[in-house]
């Protein structure tokens, strides 16, 4: 009977172990690189040699690329993973990437990146019109491009709100 109880007692702990190793370890491993990609998304400006931003930017992208694959519909990787595949010209990638983060969440910073993609890509029509609706979300992705896109899509943005709330400009 203590054979039993002990070989039981054995399994649970084993399929506890395993369980673990499947899904909490590699959770916490692919946070922590949602982490390390952040940190390195935002110090980016601060590294001087592109040579350097390049390689980062390839690191960063595998490691989004293997937390896609435990969560394929993590926006947050998939931004951070378009982003670094912009910085070292897999713009087609880096805009079916945005794409595929807009069809089921509309967040700002992936229209405003998409945006970026395009201007890069020549297409500047859908370049303004995926920054003027980042825009609408928030007006600093405005501060991304220069002048004259950039107050051209800040007076498009207040002409929609003022007409929203009714008072003419």
């Amino acid at each position: 009977m203590r054979a039993i109880k002990a070989a039981t007692a054995l399994l649970v702990i084993a399929v506890c172990a395993l369980t673990a190793f499947r899904f909490v370890l590699p959770a916490l491993r692919c946070n922590r690189e949602k982490a390390v990609a952040n940190t390195a998304e935002i110090l980016r400006d601060r590294v001087r040699s592109s040579y350097e931003q390049t390689v980062r930017a390839r690191r960063m992208a595998a490691a989004c690329a293997r937390c896609l694959e435990i969560f394929p519909n993590d926006p947050d990787f998939r931004i951070l993973l378009a982003s670094n595949q912009h910085v070292f010209g897999e713009y087609a990638e880096a805009e079916r990437n945005y794409r595929l983060v807009l069809q089921n969440n509309e967040r700002a910073d992936a229209y405003a990146y998409l945006a970026l993609v395009e201007l890069d890509l020549g297409r500047i029509e859908e370049a303004r019109r995926h920054l003027y609706h980042a825009a609408l979300f928030e007006m600093a992705y405005v501060e991304l491009v220069s002048s004259p896109m950039r107050e051209e899509i800040y007076e498009e943005v207040m002409r929609r709100h003022e007409r929203l709330r009714g008072t003419p400009r």
